[in-house]
């Protein structure tokens, strides 16, 4: 393992941990009456998973303990889950920010794309299309893009939603 890499990971994920939860326990007596918070917060709380995540697959990958092995295939599973959920989160987040309406056309969209990340996750149990962890070492496997692409869909969308809603307003 490259010592360099090996810092600047961990040191990457403890301070985005440790922003996150400055940030989590500085607004936390907002969340009750703020529905932005209660989005912000659920961010939070998933990109905190999403780094501690990433430290557990980083660090643990070459174990041969089984124990260690399902903790690195569950933590990997995490990820991928984390890094679409923050997508939908932080789209979510603009729809309730600029008071734009979650029609139900965008709603069974987003939902497919939610259930369509779970099933890559359930195949790659038994086929590693998303990651696998073997020989000691963490890959990403070729269906790894479809979550890039599907947190880059949460975004564009929201995006998308927010210039239209300010071009909207300035009428």
């Amino acid at each position: 393992m490259d010592m360099n890499l090996s810092f600047s990971v961990l040191t990457a994920n403890i301070i985005s941990i440790l922003l996150i939860g400055t940030l989590y326990l500085a607004n936390r007596q907002k969340v009750e009456y703020d529905r932005d918070m209660r989005l912000l917060q659920q961010m939070m709380v998933t990109i905190g998973i999403a780094n501690i995540s990433d430290c557990c697959v980083y660090y643990l990958a070459g174990s041969s303990n089984i124990v260690i092995k399902v903790l690195v295939f569950l933590s990997g599973s995490g990820l991928f889950l984390g890094n679409v959920m923050i997508g939908y989160l932080w789209a979510k987040f603009i729809m309730v920010h600029m008071n734009i309406p979650f029609s139900d056309i965008r709603r069974n969209i987003y939902r497919t794309i939610g259930l369509i990340s779970i099933v890559l996750l359930v195949i790659n149990i038994f086929y590693p299309l998303v990651f696998s962890v073997s020989d000691g070492r963490y890959q990403r496997g070729f269906a790894y893009i479809i979550f890039l692409i599907f947190a880059a869909f949460y975004i564009l969308d929201s995006l998308y939603l927010y210039v239209k809603r300010v071009k909207k307003m300035a009428v």
